[in-house]
Formats: structure tokens, sequence, C-alpha cells
């Protein structure tokens, strides 16, 4: 959770200054994204996956440069590791207003 919030917000701060109008659909419109992030054993991001799309390309960019900004866990739990392929998923939500 920590990663993701730190991710978010470095990203959000990014995002505003070099896309300023970024702050409007934020503060306007409701978003919900949902994404999946494909982690190996190591902790290290193997893909990305957006499950749930923004109609807002702003909000999408953040939200996808957010989730790449994680680029790791340490220390993953060995207990979720998929058997077969050693990688595990977590999902992420972003909801905004």
């Amino acid at each position: 959770f920590v990663s993701y919030f730190h991710s978010f917000l470095k990203s959000y701060n990014k995002r505003l200054r070099t896309h300023p109008q970024v702050k409007y659909p934020l503060q306007r419109e409701h978003h919900s994204l949902t994404g999946r992030v494909t982690f190996d054993e190591n902790g290290n991001i193997v893909s990305i996956k957006i499950l749930k799309w923004s109609q807002s390309d702003q909000i999408q960019e953040l939200f996808e440069e957010t989730l790449k900004e994680i680029r790791s866990l340490p220390n993953p739990p060995k207990a979720l590791l998929q058997r077969d392929t050693k990688e595990f998923n977590i999902y992420y939500q972003l909801q905004i207003n």
C-alpha cells in the first residue's frame, strides 16, 4: 500500500507540472480505475494490465504512470507465488470523487 501511495503522489505531482490541466478532471469528475500488476518472485514488475479504464486520457495516463512507478515490491511473500510461474498478482484501484 505504501509504495502505491508514494507512487501515486510522485506521478500526480510530475503530471501536474507537465500537464496542469489534469487537475480539472480530478476535481470535477468521478473516476474508478482498476489495474493488475504481475510481479516475479523477486518483487519486480513483469506486466501491467488495466482492467477498468477511465474516460479521461489524463487520468488514465496518471494511473498507468502510478503503477509503473511502483517498480518493485521488497521481500514479496513467497506464499503468494503461483507454483507454475513463480509470479503473483496484486490488483490496484484508483477511485476519485
